[in-house]
């Protein structure tokens, strides 16, 4: 099954128990088994509805049991690296992930 998966730019991040992406990893909590069962089931259900009220409604129990159980959802991930060289000066990093260059300077 498909499952309700969301685009993510390394691979897909998915709400599916099973799915390698699951941030929650709830596939390895043995007290959330049921939990787990019960969003495939819900997500499956939800794969098949085409009514957009239905779904709706449907969701929100995924929505409730997301709260309840206190789950992540991996909405989006940017896939970056950043690399800074021991020589770089003056430079600032913004979020861990933006350099800012306008005074940097190499020392030699």
């Amino acid at each position: 099954m498909g499952g309700f998966s969301l685009p993510a730019s390394d691979g897909s991040a998915n709400l599916k128990s099973d799915a390698y992406w699951n941030v929650s990893q709830i596939k390895d909590a043995p007290d959330l088994k049921e939990v787990a069962a019960r969003i495939d089931e819900i997500l499956d259900r939800s794969d098949v509805t085409a009514d957009p009220q239905e779904r709706r409604e449907i969701l929100k129990e995924f929505q409730l049991l997301t709260q309840e159980y206190q789950l992540k959802v991996w909405l989006w991930h940017a896939k970056g690296l950043t690399a800074i060289s021991p020589q770089l000066r003056d430079y600032q990093l913004y979020n861990y992930d933006i350099v800012w260059l306008p005074k940097a300077w190499l020392k030699r």
